[in-house]
C-alpha cells in the first residue's frame, strides 16, 4: 500500500475523476485506489493538516482557517489561499521559508483511517506507461475535507505508481512523501481501512507520482478542485515548457482537426482554469484509429466513435464516415500550453496541435480608494481597479453611460467641474469572463473643519506615566487631515496623518459630507505642573485648533501620621501632623477624628490641634489627595475620664444566716480600686473587683457604703440591705372554691422561695402534699364544704406555719333552655323554661337576654315568657351562676307574618301559550314572610313547590292553573287560565338543479309538514318584493349571478322564514386568445414574461386552463385563469391550448407561435480598446442573448456595411489616433448596436525627471515652491504618475507641476510613465529641512527664592536637527550650559537679577533669544505673639498678631476656618477676627514679599457662654434610700460642665453630663443647686425637692415551678409565690417570655415571646395554652411591683420546650389473630404529632414491625 498522509482534500463534494499513470509491467496486475479518511482514539483529538501530517494528540489544537473564493483552497502551510492548480506541500519553497521541517513526519500518534470509497481495477500487461481513467461508480462518492488517498496494489513495493525520486523530482514544489507499507500475507489486502497503527511502514519522501483526483464543490457552484492531491504530466516535456504555435494550423495532412472547441484563426481555443473542457478531434475514416493526448491530458488509447459526443453541439450533420475522438482537458494555471493529439491507425501515424490558453476567471473585482465615493470638485481622484483572482485582465472605465469616451487602463483619474452625482463603472475582462462594478460618485464642495473635542483626555494625570489624549473632530470625508499635537511642556510636537474618511471608514451613508474623525496620542509628563495641551488640526483647505489645562501630579506612595501624646485626657488639646510621600504638591488633606465631630479639609491643614469630648479609643484617619491618588491613614489615640456614674446593687433581702451579693459599676473611669464597709463593722478594701459577697448574722437594714478609686478621681455610693427571718403571711385565694377541679393554692413568705420546702395539709382526708422551691400547689376537692388548710414552711434555717379554711361550692354541669313552640306568629305570647344540674339548696341567678335588645331580666326563677312583634329569628341566651362558676345556654324562636294578597302571572302577552314551548310562571305579589308555593297546572303533571316556575304543556287545549301559598301560621291560593295551541315547524327550501341558467324559468318549492294551515310569502333579494303564494315559486332570472329567494311561512301562534342562494350561469361563447409581445402574428420572444389574455363574448364563471408545449423539449406548461403567463426559455414552436368551462358546458381555442430569442448585450469581447500601432488585432463581438444572428461590421467611414456569420473581424492599424468600429447583430425580433472606439499607441522609452531644472541629488528647503519635470524618450498617450512618499505623501499626473515640501525629511519621488501598451519608472530620493523659527525660552517660574528649582524650556515653532545653549548674567557672574534632553533646572542661582539667553542652531540656519528672572531671599523667624492661651468666645473679637526677623519687610494675610463654616481671609499684621459659632478654630498667617513665602499654624476652641439654664427632677416623688434622677437643660454653651449641690452635703459634684443620679438617705426637704460652666461663662439654678420615707418593705416574690422541661402539645401553668406586707401601694404584676435566652446574665437576651390575648399575664398564675412556645430555651419572668414606688423585684426561670413524643395509633389494636390465607389490611393513619397545630398537615414516615406469635399446643 502506497499512503498519502499530505495530499488531502480541501472541500466536501462530489468525486467526478481520478486518474493515474501505471508503470510497465510484463504481467498483469490488481490494484485498488482507496479514499481513507483519519480519526482517532476516544481519548485523542485529531489534528487537522497545518503541522504538516495529521497526528493524533492527548489536548485539542488547531490551526487557523481562512475562507476563500470558488477555485481557491486554505494552505494551511502558507495560511493563505492558494488557487486549485497549486500545491500545498511541504516541499514548497515558501512553506520551507516558514520553519517546516524536512522531510515531514507525525509530530505525535499516527491516526486510524476508516475506508469511504474503494475503485478497484485490473493493469494489463504492458512494456510502456500506461495511462488509467477509473470508472466511478452510479453512486456519487462523497468525499470530505481531510480525506486522503491510497493505492493498494498486487506488485512490489514502489514498481506499480509512476513515480520519480532523487534529481528526477528534485525543484518541484509537487513532491510528497508517503508511507509504504506491505502485509505479511502475499497478495492479502487491507479491508475497511487502516483500522490500527500500521507496523514496518517506511517512508519514501520527495516523491513525484502521476496521481490526479478531481472533486465537484456542488455547494459552491460546482466548481472543480484538484484537491491538493498530485500531479505531473506523463510526457517527455517538462511540464513548466510552453510550446505556443505561432502560425496557424487548422487540419493535419491527414483531414484530422479539432472540432470543438473550435480554435480560432490563430490555431488557439480559450478556456477557463481547473474547469474540465472536452475536447473533440475529427478524423475524416478512423474505424480502427485511436488517439494518443500529451499533457496537459496525458491519455493514450482513446478510440474513435462515430458518433459525437452528446455535450457537444454543432457536430450533426457530418458525413456517415467522420470519425470522433474526445478527451477531457484541465488546465492547472493561467498561460498558453500547446495541445498534441497523435493518432494512429493502421501503420500510419498522424498528429494535430493546437494552441490552449488557460485563463483565470475574473472574480473579486474591487475599485480603490475603497468607499470613497465624494470627491471635490476642481480636485483631481485616482482610481485604481484590482481583481482578486483572473489572468489577461483588462479594465474600462465609463462616467454616466458614455460609451464613446470609455477608458482602459488599470488606474483612472477624474476631475469634476461642478457638484453632481456621477455614475462610474468599471469592468475586468478576459476572454472567458468578466465582473463589472458600477459607483456612485458624489462631486460637492468642501466643508470646513468643525466641533474639535476631547475625548479621552484626563485633566489630572500621574506623572511619569503615559496617559491616552483623544481629539474629535468632524472633517470633510473626502480630505486628509493632520493632528499636531503640542503638550506645553517643550517636548516635540507629535503629528499624525490620517487619511480621507471616505476610503477607511465604513456604514457612510449616501450624501454624508462630514463625520467625526478622532486621533490619539500616549504621552509623558516627566514633571508635576499645570501644562496647556494644545491641538492644531488641519487639511489643505482648513484649520482650527482645541486647547486644555492638563495637571499633573505625582502618585502618592505613603502618608504618615503623628501625634503629640500617646494618651490624652478629655478636654485636653492633641497636636496632629500627616506627612505624604514623595511630594505633598497640591495636596489636599481630610482629617476625621471618629467622635462625632466635623472633618477639617484644606491644603494648609497639614498639622491640626483636636479636643475629644469623650473617653473612649478614637481611630483617628487623615486622607491626603492630589486629585490624581488618594491614601488614608489612621492612628489610635486612647483618651481618658475620671470617674463618674457609680451604682450599687445587691440580691437582697437576705434571710438571716445567708450569704448577700453585692456588684457595683461605674458609667465612666479606667484603673478602678474597690472597698466596701457592709454596716455591720465589716470591711473589704483593695480590691480590682466589683462584686462581692457576705453574711449578717442579726436581722435588720444595713448601710453599705462602696468607694471606688483612680489616679484621677474617686465616688462612693451608699445602698441599704435588708436582712429578714422566715415568716408566712398568708395563703391565697380565700375565696370560695371549686370542687373537682385543680386548685392553685400560693404561700405568702417573705424569704427566697427557691430555697424552701413546703408542707400543705386540705383537710378533706388527702395526704401531705411537700413542695420544694415554689410557694404554690395544686390541689382538687372531690366534694362541697368548708375545708381547714395547714401549711409548714422549712428553710436551711427555720420553720414557719400557717393556718386558714376555704368553702368549696361544685360547678355547674348541664343546661338546657326548652320554648312552648319553635315557630310563632308576631304578637302571640311564647314561654321559655331552664333545666340545670346538678341542683343546689343556695339555687342559681339567671340572666336573660334577647339578640335584639340584649340583657332583659334577671331572676331567680327559671321560666320566663315573652312577645314578639317583628318577624325574624329571636335568640334568648339565658345564664345560670352561682360562686364558682357560669354557664350559658339559649334558644331560637322564628317570628313569622301570615299569607296574604296572592296573584300571580305568565310571560306570554298574548294570552296563548305554545305546545312543547316552556312557559314561565310567578307570584306577581304576596304579603308574609318564609312563603312556599305550590303550582298545579291541570295537565295532569306533579305539583311543584318553589314560587317561580317554568313548565311545558305537550297538548293544545284549555288548562286551569292553580298556585297555594303558605307558610308555617297560615296559607293562601289563586287559579288562572291559559290556552295552549301548537307552533309551525321547520320550514326549508329546495330547488332541482341547484343552479340556474339566465332566461330559464326555474321552481324553488318550500319544505313543510303544515303546509295546508300556513301562509306563504316569497321575496327575490334585488328584484322583487314580497308576493304571497303557494309552497312553490317559479321565477326566471335575467341576467348572471347569486340571488337569495326567501320565504315567509306564519300561523296565529308562531312564524318561520327560509331563505335559498341561487347561482345563475350564462353560455360560453366566442373563446379567443390574446398576446400583446406577438410579432407579425406569429412570433413571441424567449427568457421574457409572455402574458396570455383570454376573452370570451358571452358567459359567466368561467374557469380557464392552459397547456403550453415547447417543440424539442419535454416541457409542458399548465395553468388557470384569465390570464395565463409563461416563459420561453430556448427558441423554438410553441403550441398554447386554453379550454373555458363552467357549469353549463365548456369552449376550446389553439394557437401555434414560434419563440425567437432577442439579441442583447452585443458588446466588443476584443481583449483591450489600446492596440500597438502596426499589429494585427482580432475584434471580437459576442452578445449575451439572441438566436439566428447576422453582424453588419462598419469599418471606418464605408457606409455599406461587411456581413458575416462570424462574431469576429481581423484588422490592422496603420497610425496612432482613435479609430471608431461600429457592428449591428440581428435576428427577426430584434437587434443590437455596439461601437468601439481602439486607441492606437506607442511604447514608452527613457524616462527621468528633473526639479528646477537639475537632475539628481536633490536638497530642498522646507516650504520652498519648486518645478518638477518629467522627460520621456518615445511614446503618445502617455499618462504621468508621480508619487511622493515621506513625511507628506504627494501624487501628481501631470508632466511639469509645481509642489511645496512642507515638512522635513527624505523623500522618495517616484515618476510613472505609461500608456495602454506598456509603463516605465524612475525613482530619486529627495531630502529637505526645516529653518529654525519661532524661538521661545519657557521659564517654569518668573521670579523665585534663593535655593528653588527653576526649570529653562527653549522651544522652537519650526526647525529640524536644532541643537541650545544656555547663558546666565548677573552683574560680573555669568554661567554658560548645554541644554540636553530639551530642558535645564537649576536650583543655585544666586539672588537678584538674572538675563538669561538660549541660542539655537542647526545646519542651515540659527536664533537667540533673552529673558530675565528674579531670584529673593527666603523669609524667616514668623511665630504668633500673644495667641490662644485659652478658649474664645463667640460672637466675641479676638485680637491676632504675627511677626517676622526685623530685615524682611512683608506682607501678613490670614485665613480663619471654623468647622462648618467658610474660610475668612484677612490682611495685616495685627487682625481682630470674630467668630460666628462655637468648635474648633484653625487659622494661619502667611507672610509675603510678593516672591517668597512663609506660613504659621495654630488652632483654639470657640465656645458659646451657657445664659441659662432649668434644672428638672425626673420622679414624681423622692424616696429615701433610692435613687433619684436630675437633668440640668441649658439653652445654650458649648463644652459645659456641671457643678452639683443636693443640700445633703457641702461637697460639690462635678460632671460633664447633664444628668445625674442621686441618693437620699434623711427624709426632709432639701434644696438641690447646679452650677453649668465653660471656658467662657458660668451660671447656676435651684430647685426644691422633699424626700419620703417608705411605708413599705419591697415585696417578696419566687416562681413555684418545679417544671424545667415542658412539652409543647400540652397547657402549662406557672405560679409566682408573692409576699406584700402593705396596703400602702397597689401592687402591679407582670408575665414576660424571651426565647433562646439563658436566663443567667443581668441583661436579658433572646427575642420576646408575643403572648395572645386569652393568656393573662397581669396575675400571679400563668396559663400557656399548648402551641403557645416554640421549641427550644425560653427565660421566664415575673415582676411584681408597688405603684409609685421604686420597690420591685424580677425573678427569672429557665424552662425548655421539647418535643412530644409521637402517638401511633394502628385501627383494631396492635395484637390480630388473622386467617393464613386472608390478606392483612393495617391502617396507621389515625397516628398524629401532637405537636403539630390543627389544621396544618403533618409529615409523619411509617415504619411497620410485625412479631409472629407462636402458641406451643
Amino acid at each position: 500500500m502506497q499512503l498519502f498522509p499530505g495530499m488531502w482534500f480541501s472541500h466536501a463534494g462530489r468525486l467526478v475523476s481520478a486518474e493515474l499513470v501505471v508503470q510497465p509491467s510484463a504481467a498483469s496486475s490488481l490494484a485498488r485506489v482507496q479514499i481513507l479518511r483519519p480519526y482517532c482514539s476516544p481519548d485523542h483529538h485529531l489534528v487537522p493538516p497545518g503541522t504538516v501530517q495529521r497526528c493524533c494528540s492527548a489536548v485539542p489544537l488547531c490551526n487557523t482557517t481562512g475562507g476563500c473564493s470558488v477555485g481557491r483552497y486554505w494552505c494551511p502551510l502558507l495560511e493563505v489561499c492558494v488557487p486549485t492548480a497549486a500545491p500545498c506541500s511541504p516541499y514548497d519553497p515558501a512553506a520551507a521559508a516558514r520553519g517546516f521541517d524536512l522531510p515531514p513526519r507525525y509530530l505525535a500518534i499516527p491516526p486510524f483511517y476508516h475506508l469511504v470509497a474503494d475503485l478497484p481495477l485490473r493493469v494489463n500487461p504492458s512494456s510502456e506507461l500506461h495511462s488509467l481513467s477509473l470508472l466511478l461508480p452510479d453512486r456519487a462518492v462523497a468525499v470530505y475535507p481531510d480525506d486522503v488517498v491510497a493505492v493498494q496494489h498486487t506488485r512490489d513495493p514502489g514498481a506499480f505508481l509512476h513515480c520519480r525520486h532523487g534529481d528526477a523530482s528534485l525543484g518541484s514544489p509537487w513532491r510528497q512523501s508517503y508511507v509504504s507499507l506491505r502485509r505479511a500475507e502475499r497478495g492479502g489486502w487491507w479491508e475497511g481501512g487502516l483500522t490500527s497503527p500500521p507496523q514496518g511502514g517506511r517512508w519514501v519522501d520527495g516523491a513525484l507520482c502521476d496521481l490526479r483526483m478531481l472533486s465537484v464543490d456542488d455547494l459552491h457552484g460546482a466548481a472543480e478542485h484538484d484537491d491538493d492531491l498530485d500531479r505531473r504530466e506523463a510526457t517527455a516535456a517538462a511540464p513548466d515548457v510552453w510550446a505556443p504555435t505561432t502560425r496557424p494550423a487548422p487540419r493535419a495532412p491527414s483531414g484530422l482537426r479539432v472540432v470543438h472547441p473550435v480554435p480560432d484563426e490563430e490555431n488557439r481555443i480559450h478556456i477557463r482554469v481547473a474547469v474540465p473542457t472536452l475536447v473533440v478531434v475529427e478524423l475524416p475514416s478512423g474505424g480502427e484509429a485511436s488517439s494518443s493526448w500529451s499533457a496537459p491530458v496525458l491519455r493514450t488509447g482513446v478510440p474513435f466513435l462515430l458518433s459525437c459526443p452528446e455535450e457537444v453541439a454543432g457536430c450533426e450533420g457530418r458525413s456517415g464516415d467522420t470519425w470522433f475522438s474526445s478527451a477531457t482537458l484541465v488546465l492547472p494555471a493561467a498561460g498558453p500550453r500547446t495541445l498534441t493529439v497523435d493518432v494512429a491507425e493502421a501503420a500510419s501515424v498522424s498528429s494535430v496541435s493546437v494552441s490552449v490558453c488557460g485563463y483565470e476567471a475574473v472574480a473579486g473585482l474591487s475599485v480603490a480608494p475603497r468607499g470613497c465615493h465624494r470627491t471635490l470638485v476642481g480636485t483631481p481622484q485616482i482610481f485604481r481597479a484590482e481583481v482578486e483572482t483572473g489572468s489577461s485582465v483588462k479594465f474600462s472605465w465609463v462616467i454616466d453611460d458614455l460609451e464613446k469616451s470609455a477608458y482602459e487602463g488599470e488606474s483612472y483619474s477624474l476631475v469634476f467641474k461642478k457638484p453632481a452625482v456621477y455614475n462610474l463603472r468599471v469592468t475586468a475582462s478576459n476572454p472567458v469572463s468578466s465582473q463589472s462594478r458600477q459607483i456612485l460618485l458624489t462631486a460637492g464642495r468642501w466643508t470646513p473643519l468643525a466641533e474639535p473635542e476631547f475625548l479621552l483626555a484626563e485633566e489630572v494625570v500621574a506623572a511619569g506615566a503615559a496617559h491616552l489624549y483623544t481629539l474629535r473632530v468632524k472633517v470633510d470625508v473626502s480630505l486628509p487631515v493632520t493632528f499636531r499635537w503640542d503638550f506645553g511642556d517643550g517636548g516635540i510636537e507629535v503629528i499624525h496623518n490620517h487619511s480621507a474618511p471616505c476610503g477607511t471608514l465604513g456604514g457612510l451613508t449616501a450624501g454624508e459630507e462630514q463625520v467625526y474623525v478622532q486621533d490619539s496620542v500616549n504621552y509623558t509628563y516627566g514633571i508635576p505642573d499645570d501644562y496647556p495641551l494644545h491641538v492644531r488640526v488641519s487639511n489643505q483647505h482648513d484649520n482650527t485648533d482645541a486647547s486644555l489645562k492638563i495637571s499633573v501630579r505625582p502618585q502618592l506612595t505613603r502618608l504618615l501620621v503623628s501625634s503629640s501624646l500617646s494618651v490624652a485626657l478629655v478636654k485636653q488639646t492633641l497636636l496632629l501632623e500627616a506627612l505624604a510621600e514623595p511630594s505633598a504638591h497640591a495636596v489636599v488633606y481630610t482629617w476625621d477624628f471618629a467622635d462625632g465631630s466635623e472633618s477639617l479639609r484644606g491644603a494648609h491643614v497639614r498639622r491640626v490641634s483636636h479636643t475629644f469630648a469623650s473617653a473612649g479609643v478614637y481611630n483617628v484617619s487623615v486622607c491626603a489627595n492630589n486629585s490624581l491618588a488618594v491614601l488614608t491613614a489612621w492612628l489610635a489615640v486612647e483618651v481618658l475620664e475620671s470617674i463618674s456614674g457609680l451604682t450599687v446593687s445587691c440580691n437582697g433581702p437576705s434571710e438571716l444566716g445567708s450569704a448577700t451579693d453585692f456588684r457595683a459599676t461605674v458609667a465612666a473611669g479606667t484603673s478602678l480600686t474597690w472597698s466596701f464597709d457592709f454596716g455591720d463593722g465589716s470591711l473589704q478594701g483593695n480590691r480590682t473587683d466589683g462584686s462581692t459577697s457576705h453574711v449578717y448574722t442579726l436581722p435588720g437594714n444595713y448601710t453599705v457604703d462602696v468607694t471606688v478609686s483612680n489616679s484621677l478621681s474617686q465616688a462612693r455610693r451608699s445602698i441599704d440591705v435588708e436582712v429578714y427571718r422566715l415568716a408566712v403571711g398568708g395563703v391565697f385565694p380565700r375565696e370560695s372554691v371549686m370542687s373537682g377541679r385543680d386548685v392553685q393554692f400560693t404561700a405568702r413568705v417573705n424569704g427566697n422561695t427557691s430555697a424552701l420546702t413546703f408542707h400543705w395539709l386540705f383537710g378533706d382526708g388527702s395526704p401531705l402534699s411537700v413542695v420544694r422551691g415554689r410557694s404554690t400547689a395544686m390541689h382538687t376537692f372531690q366534694s362541697p364544704g368548708m375545708c381547714y388548710i395547714s401549711l409548714t414552711v422549712f428553710s436551711s434555717v427555720t420553720v414557719a406555719s400557717f393556718n386558714t379554711s376555704i368553702f368549696v361550692e361544685a360547678p355547674i354541669g348541664n343546661m338546657t333552655v326548652l320554648a312552648s313552640q319553635g315557630v310563632v306568629a308576631a304578637g302571640e305570647e311564647t314561654c321559655l323554661r331552664v333545666v340545670i344540674a346538678p341542683l343546689q339548696m343556695n339555687g342559681y341567678q339567671f340572666e336573660w337576654f334577647l339578640s335584639s335588645s340584649g340583657l332583659i331580666a334577671e331572676t331567680e326563677n327559671a321560666q320566663k315568657c315573652f312577645i314578639f312583634r317583628n318577624e325574624g329569628v329571636e335568640e334568648v341566651s339565658v345564664t345560670a351562676s352561682n360562686k364558682v362558676s357560669n354557664k350559658t345556654a339559649s334558644a331560637r324562636i322564628a317570628v313569622q307574618t301570615p299569607v296574604g294578597n296572592l296573584s300571580v302571572a305568565h310571560d306570554n302577552e298574548s294570552g296563548a301559550l305554545t305546545v312543547n314551548t316552556v312557559a314561565s310562571f310567578w307570584v306577581a305579589s304576596c304579603s308574609g314572610s318564609n312563603v312556599s308555593v305550590l303550582w298545579d297546572f291541570g295537565d295532569g303533571s306533579p305539583v311543584e313547590r318553589r314560587p317561580n316556575v317554568s313548565h311545558v304543556f305537550t297538548s293544545a287545549g284549555r288548562f286551569t292553573v292553580e298556585a297555594a301559598a303558605f307558610n308555617a301560621v297560615s296559607c293562601d291560593s289563586v287559579t288562572l287560565k291559559v290556552d295552549v295551541l301548537l307552533m309551525i315547524p321547520d320550514i326549508s327550501l329546495h330547488t332541482d338543479p341547484p343552479y340556474a341558467e339566465v332566461g330559464e324559468e326555474t321552481i324553488i318549492s318550500a319544505i313543510s309538514s303544515a303546509i295546508s294551515s300556513t301562509n306563504y310569502h316569497w321575496t327575490v333579494d334585488g328584484i322583487t318584493s314580497a308576493k304571497q303564494g303557494t309552497y312553490q315559486f317559479r321565477f326566471a332570472f335575467p341576467k348572471p349571478g347569486v340571488y337569495q329567494v326567501r320565504v315567509l311561512a306564519q300561523n296565529l301562534v308562531s312564524r318561520k322564514e327560509a331563505a335559498i342562494l341561487i347561482e345563475v350561469f350564462e353560455r360560453i361563447e366566442g373563446l379567443q386568445i390574446e398576446c400583446q409581445r406577438l410579432t407579425n402574428m406569429k412570433y413571441v420572444p424567449t427568457q421574457e414574461n409572455l402574458l396570455f389574455t383570454a376573452s370570451i363574448a358571452k358567459g359567466s364563471n368561467v374557469t380557464y386552463h392552459w397547456l403550453a408545449t415547447q417543440s424539442g423539449l419535454n416541457r409542458h406548461i399548465a395553468g388557470d385563469g384569465e390570464i395565463f403567463h409563461m416563459l420561453a426559455e430556448t427558441p423554438g414552436e410553441i403550441s398554447v391550448q386554453l379550454r373555458a368551462c363552467n357549469k353549463l358546458g365548456e369552449a376550446t381555442r389553439v394557437v401555434s407561435l414560434g419563440a425567437v430569442q432577442l439579441v442583447t448585450g452585443a458588446h466588443f469581447t476584443t481583449q483591450s480598446n489600446i492596440v500597438a500601432l502596426g499589429k494585427l488585432v482580432n475584434i471580437s463581438v459576442s452578445v449575451v442573448t439572441g438566436s439566428d444572428l447576422r453582424y453588419l461590421w462598419y469599418v471606418k467611414s464605408d457606409p455599406s456595411p461587411l456581413q458575416t456569420e462570424a462574431p469576429f473581424l481581423v484588422h490592422t492599424f496603420a497610425s496612432v489616433g482613435r479609430r471608431l468600429f461600429k457592428v449591428s447583430v440581428q435576428n427577426v425580433l430584434s437587434h443590437s448596436n455596439v461601437t468601439n472606439e481602439f486607441n492606437v499607441q506607442e511604447e514608452v522609452q527613457q524616462v527621468d525627471f528633473e526639479i528646477e531644472g537639475k537632475t539628481r541629488p536633490f536638497y530642498l528647503t522646507t516650504g520652498a515652491a519648486v518645478r518638477l519635470h518629467g522627460r520621456i524618450g518615445k511614446g503618445s498617450d502617455l499618462h504621468w504618475d508621480w508619487d511622493g512618499r515621506g513625511a507628506v505623501r504627494f501624487n501628481a499626473s501631470n508632466q511639469t507641476f509645481g509642489h511645496t515640501f512642507p515638512c522635513a525629511g527624505i523623500y522618495q519621488v517616484s515618476l510613472n510613465v505609461s500608456n495602454g501598451i506598456n509603463w516605465k519608472m524612475i525613482s530619486h530620493s529627495v531630502a529637505v529641512e526645516d529653518a529654525i523659527k519661532g524661538l521661545r525660552l519657557n521659564a517654569s517660574e518668573s521670579s523665585i527664592c534663593t535655593e528653588e528649582e527653576v526649570t529653562f524650556t527653549p522651544t522652537v515653532s519650526k526647525g529640524s536637527n536644532v541643537s541650545f545653549a544656555i547663558k546666565f548674567r548677573n552683574k560680573d557672574w555669568i554661567h554658560t550650559q548645554d541644554v540636553l534632553e530639551g530642558r535645564f533646572t537649576t536650583s543655585s542661582l544666586p539672588a537678584g537679577t538674572h538675563l538669561v539667553t538660549v541660542r539655537s542652531w542647526n545646519q542651515v540656519s540659527d536664533a537667540e533669544v533673552s529673558s530675565s528672572i528674579l531670584v529673593t531671599k527666603h523669609i524667616q523667624g514668623l511665630q504668633l505673639v500673644n495667641c490662644c492661651s485659652g478658649p474664645l468666645e463667640a460672637l466675641q473679637g479676638t485680637v491676632f498678631k504675627a511677626e517676622v526677623q526685623p530685615e524682611f519687610p512683608v506682607n501678613y494675610t490670614w485665613m480663619f476656618y471654623l468647622a462648618g463654616s467658610e474660610p475668612t481671609w484677612l490682611t495685616g499684621q495685627e487682625v481682630i477676627f470674630t467668630p460666628a459659632g462655637s468648635g474648633s478654630l484653625a487659622f494661619s498667617a502667611l507672610a509675603t514679599n510678593g516672591i517668597c513665602s512663609q506660613t504659621v499654624n495654630g488652632t483654639a476652641t470657640v465656645q458659646w457662654p451657657v445664659k441659662k439654664v432649668k434644672l428638672v427632677c425626673q420622679s414624681e416623688r423622692i424616696f429615701v434610700g433610692h435613687g433619684v434622677e436630675f437633668s440640668a437643660k441649658a439653652n445654650r454653651g458649648s463644652d459645659p460642665r456641671y457643678l452639683w449641690y443636693f443640700g445633703d452635703s457641702a461637697e460639690a459634684f462635678a460632671t460633664d453630663l447633664s444628668t445625674v443620679n442621686h441618693t437620699y438617705y434623711v427624709p426632709g426637704r432639701y434644696s438641690v443647686t447646679v452650677k453649668v460652666l465653660n471656658g467662657v461663662s458660668n451660671v447656676s439654678t435651684q430647685l426644691h425637692v422633699e424626700v419620703e420615707q417608705l411605708r413599705c418593705s419591697s415585696p417578696q416574690a419566687s416562681l413555684v415551678q418545679s417544671q424545667t422541661t415542658i412539652f409543647r402539645s400540652r397547657q402549662s401553668v406557672f405560679e409566682a409565690s408573692v409576699d406584700i406586707n402593705c396596703s400602702a401601694y397597689k401592687a402591679t404584676y407582670l408575665w414576660e417570655v424571651h426565647k433562646e435566652s439563658d436566663c443567667t446574665g443581668l441583661e436579658l437576651s433572646g427575642i420576646k415571646v408575643a403572648l395572645g390575648s386569652q393568656v393573662d399575664k397581669t396575675s400571679p398564675f400563668l396559663l400557656l395554652p399548648k402551641h403557645t412556645l416554640g421549641m427550644g430555651r425560653h427565660c421566664l419572668i415575673f415582676t411584681v411591683s408597688l405603684q409609685g414606688t421604686p420597690l420591685l423585684v424580677r425573678r427569672r426561670s429557665g424552662v425548655t420546650v421539647v418535643r412530644s413524643p409521637l402517638a401511633a395509633v394502628i385501627k383494631g389494636g396492635s395484637h390480630r389473630l388473622w386467617p393464613s390465607l386472608s390478606d392483612l389490611i393495617l391502617d396507621g393513619s389515625e397516628s398524629q404529632d401532637p405537636d403539630v397545630e390543627p389544621g396544618v398537615e403533618d409529615s409523619l414516615r411509617y415504619h411497620w414491625a410485625f412479631t409472629a406469635v407462636v402458641k406451643a399446643s
